[in-house]
């Protein structure tokens, strides 16, 4: 456990002293469960708190924007005497209460789909709880607070109205109109880089799952033995029953599947000064048959011959490089399993890397060697298409040989692939906010354009008087808008790469490019954005400009 020894056997694996609080969010190598990740809660939460930040505002931007059809109650109760200081209580509290109402709807649609989301994310959450009494208190803090700063600027704007200018007619200002588009301009750029955000996750998962691994794992179930000396030391005659059937190819044995954690394990080679620590995992006889691993030189373990058991290794392609050889140079170089010069062997053969692990890590060096007080697992790779009779098959053996042992099996690409369920999770998250924010922003966008023609109406209806056509009021009306949308897709391309370059920092191998999806998923939002503008501004151009006019 002592640091010093690290560099010089190639490990870190020692004696530490954790907290537990901190094993779920900060672990160690190879925890018994899938652990959590700080930095995706920090994101989830840093999108959670900008999309409740836009939801504030779309309602002070809309509360605002109806300020005009409450002003008639404002000049009344001011005529009757009510003090500006109880307008701005009544409406802040009208907006409190608003936000309290949209919390304890908020709380029933999650108590109805949390077993939903228990059973998508593994997890045993709840609400009514002691554990969770904090966040419910820190969620009501968060809404009252919502709903004041919601409600203050509507508060303060609508009771600053005069009774007599009331009732003469409120000027229609068009004031605050350009922070609200810069509001709006905020949403859609955020949708954007949240949409291009998720597509990018979903191409990065998708990459992961069709790159070639160089090593077979479809049709190959697992079942495991946990070590069991009677399953193992017979593992022969299992193996000779198994391979009878049509239904399957061939089966071995091993200590991990593709997708296990490797462990290090002191061995020295030839050429060597000191030990080192190398990922090695014991194999049996057929295990590279079975996952079709493939040799650059030399052999494949041989069960005919004695000395095979004995301290032989075969090693990957990176291992080989590292240590200075070519593929060939390699075969016949020696192999000390344990550095102890007790029973030096040597190195048998060479074979192609592959991925034992997932795409997020390089391919490291490898030993395989045959270890049989180290297996664990049996491998059987099935043949032909009816998967399911096979594992009947293979079920009725297993009970007839082992009749007291449970029949508990997965399959090696399962396995394999749940290396990437936090990543199609997180981007299943990242998608649910992405279409929230392009709700919103679709929201925010709606009640601005209605404000800017309730605004500009008589203009309107001046400009169809002139002889102007419905196609021109609508260039006129949307002009500002296509400004707003062309600012959200400049804001959110540079922002965009940002993100996908720190996240794709975490895997050693990348989709060749996203260029693509960064400068193409911005037109979904601008699809939304843009038939919004153009059917509110057709409603408006086919106004009859009498209906205006008509008390002017």
């Amino acid at each position: 456990s002592d640091p010093d020894n690290y560099e010089l056997y190639g490990t870190n694996m020692g004696l530490f002293l954790q907290p537990l609080s901190e094993i779920h969010l900060d672990p160690l190598w190879g925890e018994i469960k899938p652990q959590g990740n700080k930095d995706t809660l920090a994101i989830l939460g840093i999108i959670a708190i900008v999309i409740l930040a836009l939801g504030t505002f779309n309602y002070t931007n809309l509360t605002t924007a109806q300020s005009i059809k409450r002003s008639k109650e404002v000049g009344l109760r001011k005529t009757l005497g009510a003090a500006k200081a109880q307008l701005i209580h009544q409406f802040i509290m009208e907006s409190v209460l608003i936000t309290l109402v949209s919390l304890a709807i908020a709380l029933i649609i999650v108590q109805l789909t949390l077993p939903t989301f228990n059973n998508h994310f593994n997890s045993q959450l709840a609400i009514w709880t002691i554990e969770t009494l904090p966040i419910l208190v820190f969620v009501f803090v968060c809404s009252l607070a919502a709903g004041l700063i919601g409600g203050i600027y509507p508060a303060f704007i609508i009771s600053s109205y005069k009774p007599t200018v009331i009732f003469r007619g409120i000027q229609k200002s068009r004031k605050g109109l350009s922070f609200r588009k810069l509001i709006v301009l905020a949403q859609f750029a955020i949708s954007m880089i949240l949409i291009s955000s998720t597509i990018i996750i979903y191409q990065q998962v998708a990459f992961m799952k069709n790159t070639e691994l160089g090593i077979d794992t479809e049709q190959i179930m697992v079942i495991p033995t946990n070590g069991n000396s009677s399953i193992n030391s017979t593992f022969g005659l299992l193996k000779e029953r198994l391979e009878q059937l049509p239904e399957v190819s061939n089966a071995t044995i091993a200590e991990l599947t593709p997708g296990d954690l490797f462990g290090g394990i002191i061995a020295r080679f030839e050429d060597m000064q000191e030990n080192r620590s190398f990922p090695t995992t014991g194999v049996s006889f057929d295990y590279m048959k079975t996952f079709g691993l493939k040799l650059l030189a030399g052999r494949d373990f041989d069960a005919t011959i004695s000395s095979d058991s004995i301290e032989r290794a075969i090693i990957n392609e990176t291992l080989a490089n590292q240590l200075g050889w070519s593929p060939e140079e390699a075969i016949g170089k020696s192999y000390d399993f344990g550095g102890d010069n007790i029973t030096p062997g040597q190195v048998i053969g060479v074979m192609e890397d592959y991925h034992f692990n997932s795409l997020k890590s390089p391919i490291f060096p490898i030993v395989l060697t045959i270890r049989p007080d180290f297996y664990d697992k049996i491998s059987i790779r099935l043949a032909g298409g009816n998967v399911a009779n096979g594992v009947e098959k293979v079920k009725e053996i297993w009970q007839s040989q082992y009749p007291t042992w449970p029949f508990e099996y997965y399959f090696a690409d399962d396995h394999f692939y749940k290396e990437y369920e936090a990543e199609q999770k997180f981007g299943g998250l990242i998608f649910s906010f992405s279409v929230m924010a392009l709700v919103i922003g679709s929201f925010g966008l709606l009640g601005i354009v209605l404000i800017d023609t309730r605004h500009r109406l008589k203009e309107i209806c001046i400009r169809k008087t002139l002889g102007a056509g419905i196609s021109s009021i609508l260039k006129v009306l949307s002009r500002e808008y296509v400004k707003i949308i062309t600012a959200s897709i400049i804001i959110s391309i540079p922002l965009s790469a940002l993100f996908a370059s720190n996240w794709l920092q975490e895997f050693a191998y990348q989709m060749k490019s996203y260029t693509w999806i960064i400068l193409s998923a911005p037109f979904i939002v601008v699809l939304v954005a843009l038939l919004t503008v153009i059917v509110l501004s057709f409603n408006a151009a086919k106004i009859n400009p009498v209906e205006i006019l008509r008390d002017e």
